[in-house]
């Protein structure tokens, strides 16, 4: 995502440049400080319209960008990126005092200072420029909860979050009104129409609450069990529609916490019951068990995400890596290949834990492996046996010269350690697919 990102923001540049077009390259130290402010503010608006089209949890997108994960992990560098150019664009617009102590007072140059914004009208109606600062300081707020995540509780960042589609709604009105006229008559200007269109649509819907609308059921609890600091929640859904093994779904049961999203842990067998292993990562997973009763009125939210069995290749050699409770999509995968009518590839399935006594899922996965001879199990602790290395798992490379076939569902750190290993080993190209979900 972070590629795509950059890609993003160099198509930006290059739309943005077509503005310059027949300007004097002889610029002059102003000139160069608003041109940059002009970039700045430009794609800051631009990338936060697209933060407001992908909070709505678009489904359109997510095969292209390879489930909800991807497109919420965009959301947040995206976020990110908008809000470092808007304090760019803030900052170059507070350096005029330094600008005329090093270099005078500014000579209008009409090649590089743009006419003014085309709606002098509005921007004379409403302080534009004092509302650009207000979203500018409501920005920097949002963004240190947001990187002080681990210290501030979750309800109390999302409720500065909602706040977010209002802001971007100030800063709508801020970039149309004080964009250069020039914008309006080149590609600049008919893609800054489009992102606010776009965004302003994404900022409603957020505002009134319908993200997701099309796709919320109502269930009850129907099933409640501890295990340590694990979770098991059954619901049952009798309008659901139906979900691939692996993916997850959100569900609500505080409206002051909004909707968590949970991998399903269970194959859907057209029943309506889901089966969800949540594990005490955070305030809001610790408390859970003592909120959720059975007979409770549970709003559930999807199947959204790619990370499902349907898309193995079973011509590949399959790793399928799971850490601590991110095993939960293969204990789905494991209960649907049971019910499967096709053969089951080749599989070496390794269950990564600290210590052997989190590994409380093991008697569960060798259940289901059990009347699965092509799937082998591998339960690896890293306190007794170090680090995993892939290369004392098997071989995995195919008789035709393929690499294998990686499905990762775990922490960070895990992912980067087994990819680290696996190009170690010198494989040829390896598909690596890993599940990256984060609220925050």
């Amino acid at each position: 995502m972070k590629k795509l990102l950059v890609g993003l923001l160099a198509g930006l540049a290059v739309v943005w440049s077509l503005t310059l077009i027949g300007v004097d390259p002889t610029a002059s130290a102003w000139s160069v400080r608003n041109a940059l402010m002009l970039f700045t503010g430009y794609a800051s608006f631009l990338l936060m319209s697209l933060s407001m089209l992908l909070a709505t949890r678009p489904t359109w997108l997510e095969r292209p960008a390879d489930g909800l994960d991807r497109l919420y992990q965009l959301h947040r560098y995206g976020s990110y990126t908008a809000v470092v150019l808007a304090l760019l664009h803030w900052g170059l617009k507070l350096s005029s005092g330094l600008m005329r102590s090093l270099f005078g007072a500014p000579v209008r140059d009409h090649n590089w200072v743009l006419a003014p914004g085309s709606f002098q009208t509005l921007a004379h109606t409403l302080p534009v420029k004092s509302m650009g600062e207000w979203a500018a300081w409501a920005l920097i707020v949002v963004l240190a909860l947001t990187l002080l995540r681990k210290l501030v509780p979750y309800h109390l960042w999302r409720q500065l979050h909602r706040a977010m589609p209002v802001i971007y709604l100030i800063a709508v009105v801020h970039a149309v009104a004080l964009a250069p006229a020039a914008y309006w008559l080149q590609p600049a200007g008919l893609l800054l129409g489009l992102a606010a269109l776009i965004g302003s649509w994404g900022a409603l819907v957020s505002l009134s609450g319908r993200i997701g609308y099309s796709r919320r059921f109502t269930g009850k609890v129907s099933r409640v069990v501890r295990n340590g600091d694990i979770l098991e929640v059954q619901l049952s859904v009798p309008s659901w529609r139906g979900h691939r093994s692996g993916q997850f779904a959100f569900f609500t049961v505080d409206r002051r916490e909004g909707a968590h999203p949970f991998t399903l842990a269970s194959a859907d067998r057209g029943d309506g019951l889901l089966t969800f292993q949540i594990k005490a990562l955070g305030d809001y997973t610790r408390q859970l068990g003592t909120q959720l009763q059975v007979g409770q009125r549970i709003e559930v939210e999807g199947p959204y995400g790619r990370f499902v069995n349907g898309r193995i290749d079973a011509s590949r050699p399959q790793l399928w890596i799971a850490g601590g409770v991110g095993v939960t999509p293969f204990l789905a995968w494991l209960e649907a290949l049971q019910q499967a009518r096709q053969p089951v590839p080749e599989v070496t399935l390794c269950y990564c834990v600290r210590n052997r006594r989190d590994a409380v899922f093991a008697d569960r996965l060798r259940a289901l492996c059990a009347p699965l001879p092509s799937i082998r199990l591998v339960i690896h602790a890293s306190a007794e046996a170090g680090p995993l290395d892939v290369a004392t798992l098997g071989n995995f490379k195919a008789a035709d010269g393929k690499g294998p076939e990686v499905w990762c569902c775990g922490p960070q750190g895990l992912a980067s350690h087994v990819r680290q290993s696996l190009a170690n080993l010198g494989l040829p190209p390896v598909q690596f697919h890993q599940e990256a979900f984060a609220m925050r």
